[in-house]
């Protein structure tokens, strides 16, 4: 095969892809030379240029190398058509499957064997694993032909980390699978030669993560899959979706970790339920009204005031789960408690927040506390919102009283308990016991930078007893812990 820039390969098990064919000085004219930017950055000495001379540039820092054709040719993973490598992955235990012989008698392998048999017997699959098995085309027509006449119940399809490059392919390989539902292609790199002649109703999940996509190519995407119900092309080259229209039977929406710096206008009147846009640049919400929203995570985005945050409240009425830790304006470690009263309090019907599921109790508790910080001046909020006085009906609260009523409520609530890890390090936190364990311990993890799945907690109440919490989801008050309890932490090793 004849290689040109722009091509995958996968080499060693490791994939790249073809910036650069020709010659470098240091190598002389007679040697071809390839210059390859690798997936695995790990993989790469230098970003496309060697001793001052620049032959290509990566997108991605360091990533590169320089290989003669020689050594190339030695080190490639061969290609496959979509075809072979089914066989390859579904085919070799039909084939190893003998008939055995007792003198004249005829025997057939059962147990595993067997089993291995019927699970091969192709008409019968309804997931194809292909995942990095180097497949680069779809194959020759005879080929999807006999692919089609073989994979008659597939409904689900993982071609991601392969060498495909024409979309042309995928599209021709679903609509020859007529009743696949999703898909997942992520880990290949696209050109964009596209031409969108074929649509393909059937499919309803298609996964495109890190495979380098504009918006425009987004936008030619939607046109072909009409009845797409989940798309999720995390970690692209996605800036701005204005131009692109999503279809009304869209649910479930990913565009996290791209450059996105506003939510289009077009989701206001799309069907969207699940929108996650987090490890973008965004900032502000502009978007209308949008009632289908129930599910948002806009974590680590570029949000840096609090009013944003009540945008949030007003713009998506129909919320219920919300994830919007590590941006600018809740950053702050030592208000991470009050960051997150403050936004239970402020967004009206969320019942998760953070990962953390909102009790009834901690959402009263946590409302009362944002009235009293309000009413003390410690809080900055517009109290013309229509949420405030949502706030003090709810509470049936009057200004007059708010701040002697709710100042002495909160007293009650709050507590200071004492953390001690294995360090020995010891501090203070002040907490609601309303508060589960599970939003304790990300408090604890947080505050000494370690993993929650990797912390332990037990507690004291008694002096010398220690009891482990068995429910993560209790709130505190639950296990009688009040100000003056002591709460130790270990640490486990995750792997």
């Amino acid at each position: 095969m004849v290689y040109k820039v722009g091509d995958r390969l996968q080499i060693s098990s490791e994939l790249c892809i073809i910036r650069f064919i020709g010659t470098i000085s240091d190598w002389g004219e007679d040697i071809t030379a390839y210059g390859l930017e690798w997936d695995n950055i790990e993989r790469g000495r230098h970003d496309g240029e060697v001793n001052g001379t620049r032959y290509f540039s990566t997108l991605t820092g360091n990533s590169a190398t320089i290989m003669k054709e020689s050594k190339l040719l030695q080190s490639l993973d061969a290609d496959r058509t979509l075809l072979h490598a089914l066989n390859t992955k579904y085919g070799d235990n039909l084939r190893s499957i003998e008939t055995m012989y007792i003198g004249s008698k005829k025997l057939e392998s059962y147990g595993f064997d067997k089993l291995a048999q019927i699970y091969n017997d192709y008409s019968n699959l309804k997931l194809l694993s292909l995942s990095r098995l180097c497949v680069r085309s779809a194959g020759s027509s005879e080929e999807l032909a006999e692919l089609s006449e073989r994979c008659t119940s597939v409904e689900s399809l993982d071609l991601s980390f392969n060498l495909l490059t024409d979309f042309n392919e995928v599209v021709t390989i679903v609509s020859k699978l007529p009743t696949i539902r999703q898909l997942d292609v992520s880990g290949n790199v696209f050109q964009m030669n596209y031409s969108e002649q074929v649509v393909c109703p059937n499919l309803k999940s298609l996964t495109l993560v890190y495979c380098r996509l504009t918006a425009e190519f987004i936008k030619l995407i939607m046109r072909s899959f009409p009845n797409l119900e989940s798309l999720n092309v995390q970690d692209n080259n996605i800036n701005c979706l204005d131009e692109v229209t999503v279809p009304r039977s869209l649910r479930e929406l990913n565009i996290s970790q791209n450059g996105i710096k506003k939510l289009p206008p077009t989701f206001s009147s799309a069907f969207i339920t699940t929108l996650l846009v987090a490890e973008n640049e965004i900032s502000d919400i502009s978007l209308d009204t949008c009632d289908s929203i129930q599910r948002l995570d806009i974590s680590k985005n570029k949000i840096d005031n609090w009013a944003t945050l009540d945008k949030i409240n007003l713009k998506f009425p129909n919320l219920k789960g919300l994830r919007i830790d590590e941006n600018p304006f809740c950053s702050d470690e030592s208000s991470e408690t009050d960051s997150f009263y403050q936004i239970i309090a402020r967004v009206s019907n969320i019942t998760m927040l953070n990962g953390s599921i909102l009790t009834r109790e901690l959402r009263e508790d946590a409302e009362f506390y944002f009235i009293s910080k309000v009413q003390s001046g410690l809080i900055s909020y517009d109290r013309l919102l229509h949420r405030w006085g949502s706030l003090m009906q709810h509470h049936n609260i009057s200004e007059r009283e708010a701040s002697s009523e709710t100042a002495n409520f909160i007293a009650n609530r709050i507590c200071r308990i004492k953390v001690h890890t294995v360090d020995p390090l010891e501090f203070e936190l002040n907490v609601l016991n309303s508060i589960s364990v599970r939003y304790l311990k990300s408090l604890i993890a947080k505050h000494i930078n370690a993993d929650v799945l990797s912390v332990k907690l037990t507690y004291s109440i008694v002096p010398d007893i220690i009891i482990s919490f068995n429910h993560e989801f209790s709130s505190i008050s639950n296990f009688g812990i009040s100000t003056g309890s002591n709460i130790y932490v270990t640490l486990d090793n995750v792997h």
